[in-house]
């Protein structure tokens, strides 16, 4: 990602609605270095945080009737009642697949939303990806394919761009889990470290993780691309789509690299079923 992404737009503490309170939403994951957008949003110095949102209430009351989101914000059931009450310049979508179309196309009419990140997969299907970039067209449309702005991944494709090993010969993807899960980030990352590269991709992990092998001239570098990540990328992540969001450019992951990530992941199912 080229230096000018990291220099933010004077315009500070945009107002960000958080929409899904699960797993990257709010609730976390078992390996604490899986970084969540409700306490990243909170770090971020220009970012503001004006309220949550999840359709399913037990995510908002515990079984005594304790508050499990944090009070400070106003939290919705209705999206678009949030839309309307909270006037956001920003909004993540942190909800299911089959749910990211009809959300992201009610995002798009709104005149305030000046950016939209969408978690990964963008969507279960090829034509809702289009429909949802045809809607978002005049809006910046943000993929979470979160290893596009990990510092490791970065720094690989650097080294592959500038032929330290060598030319690259061919990249080689172990992946388990389901297509659209870790397929979708098996087939982007691939297509960001080495774009042009011969790709094989082989199923059968028993977790889901994915493993990038790439070999060049001068033997092989290997990438666990689950855990252990470097603390930071979601908080590059929002540096990108606050710059586009003010200055109109086209995310490093967007909805062009999201839906040929679907379509990747699709035909890998399809050729393993």
């Amino acid at each position: 990602m080229g230096a000018h992404r990291c220099l933010l737009s004077a315009r500070a503490h945009m107002r960000t609605l958080l929409i899904g309170m699960g797993r990257m939403g709010f609730k976390g994951f078992d390996d604490a270095g899986i970084e969540t957008h409700y306490e990243q949003i909170l770090a971020h110095r220009s970012l503001k945080l004006v309220g949550t949102c999840d359709n399913d209430v037990r995510l908002r009351f515990g079984p005594y009737g304790e508050t499990i989101v944090p009070g400070t914000f106003p939290h919705f059931v209705d999206y678009t009642e949030a839309l309307v009450e909270l006037s956001p310049e920003l909004v993540i979508v942190a909800t299911p697949p089959n749910t990211h179309k009809d959300i992201c196309i009610e995002l798009s009419k709104c005149a305030g939303v000046m950016g939209i990140l969408c978690e990964k997969p963008l969507a279960p299907t090829v034509a809702d990806c289009q429909a949802i970039i045809n809607a978002c067209g005049h809006k910046a449309l943000l993929v979470g394919h979160h290893r596009r702005y990990e510092k490791r991944h970065i720094a690989l494709r650097g080294m592959v761009q500038d032929e330290t090993f060598g030319k690259v010969q061919s990249i080689r993807i172990n992946y388990g889990g389901d297509a659209l899960n870790i397929g979708t980030h098996a087939y982007d990352i691939a297509d960001f470290i080495a774009p042009n590269a011969r790709q094989t991709f082989l199923g059968g992990l028993n977790s889901d993780t994915f493993t990038t092998i790439i070999m060049t001239q001068y033997g092989n570098m290997a990438l666990e691309s689950y855990k252990d990540y470097e603390p930071g990328y979601l908080h590059t992540m929002y540096d990108d789509l606050i710059y586009c969001a003010t200055t109109g450019a086209i995310p490093v992951s967007n909805g062009k690299t999201g839906m040929a990530a679907v379509a990747g992941a699709l035909e890998l199912d399809k050729a393993a079923a």
